[in-house]
């Protein structure tokens, strides 16, 4: 069990030849709000650097490289890689305050295409086709149906609208994490090999309820469980497709730790509860009151 040190807590931003490094002796004062999911479309990050030059935000332009690590004294790592979409106006009085926004990948969300795939095309051929349109890297197609269209696929609009419609007719989910996109069962997840409890940074009890799933995980109905119990899980959680459409989800909270993220498997213990499930989406929030990774699991 990885044991977490709260203290000694380190952020490092790289973007384009600049680094900001903030240990709470560096001088530096560093903000984010990192968001991230399971969908495709790209999730906008938000980082607040104080006590900088007008020069160096002279220095920061749209489309330099964006990288977030964040973590602690000797285990530090990365839970942003994107580039720069947008700069807000320098703030040169109280706090010299310069504002960064990022997006996670390069696909351009309004990218159009007109195209006709022939009769007998499987929808693995379609997906990795349009992600090649988009420009996308691919961390891993692994279809659970990979349908055939016996009379052909015409996409007509936005690429990402078909290569989801697609994912969903493979019974798949495609979502991007760690600058690549992923198309595969809502269930694929990797490892983390992490036990998070009270000891290594959960903060306060996992949040139950229960969600209405179509094929997708993109679309929750919120329900509250009908009773509450003691969930064990001792092995690890078993992917493939589920007989029922309501399903657990847990909301979590801890200390901020780089290794959650999109599609991780993690395990969480807590006086209550006892489970492993995937991570769907969360955020990374880093300011004066907070230094915490909030989550959904299913």
């Amino acid at each position: 069990m990885t044991q977490i040190n709260a203290f000694g807590r380190e952020v490092e931003v790289l973007v384009g030849d600049l680094r900001f490094y903030m240990d709470g002796q560096s001088g530096l004062d560093i903000e984010f709000d990192v968001p991230f999911d399971d969908d495709v479309i790209p999730n906008e990050a938000t980082v607040t650097i104080y006590n900088v030059s007008a020069d160096t935000y002279n220095r920061i332009t749209a489309g330099q490289q964006l990288v977030i690590n964040a973590g602690y004294r000797g285990d530090r790592g990365s839970i942003f890689v994107g580039e720069v979409s947008e700069m807000t106006p320098f703030h040169e009085k109280p706090d010299s305050r310069i504002v960064i926004k990022g997006i996670d990948s390069h696909v351009y969300v309004e990218a159009q295409l007109e195209k006709t795939y022939g009769p007998g095309t499987t929808g693995n051929t379609i997906i990795t086709d349009l992600i090649r349109q988009l420009g996308l890297p691919v961390g891993k197609i692994e279809l659970p149906d990979d349908v055939t269209y016996p009379r052909g696929y015409s996409v007509y609009g936005r690429i990402v609208d078909s290569l989801k419609q697609v994912a969903t007719d493979c019974n798949a989910l495609a979502f991007m994490a760690r600058g690549q996109v992923y198309v595969c069962s809502r269930f694929f997840g990797e490892e983390t090999d992490f036990v998070l409890s009270e000891e290594t940074g959960l903060i306060g009890s996992p949040r139950l309820t229960m969600v209405d799933v179509a094929k997708t995980n993109l679309d929750y109905v919120a329900k509250q469980p009908k009773t509450k119990r003691k969930r064990s899980t001792t092995a690890r959680v078993t992917y493939g497709k589920k007989d029922e459409e309501q399903e657990e989800q847990f909301t979590v909270q801890s200390l901020l730790n780089h290794r959650f993220g999109t599609a991780k498997i993690l395990q969480v213990l807590s006086v209550n509860y006892n489970f492993v499930y995937r991570i769907c989406r969360g955020r990374h929030i880093c300011n004066d009151s907070e230094f915490t990774t909030e989550m959904e699991l299913m």
